[in-house]
């Protein structure tokens, strides 16, 4: 990741992904781009 935006938008998803997976640990997740024009 190369803009300070999108590690900021990064690090503030990931307690998300986590909780996600802890959750749903027999769903399939699939984890998408996060892209610079969201």
């Amino acid at each position: 990741v190369e803009s300070k935006l999108l590690k900021a938008r990064m690090r503030m998803q990931q307690k998300y992904l986590d909780q996600f997976y802890t959750l749903y640990d027999d769903f399939h997740i699939t984890l998408l781009p996060l892209l610079p024009e969201e």
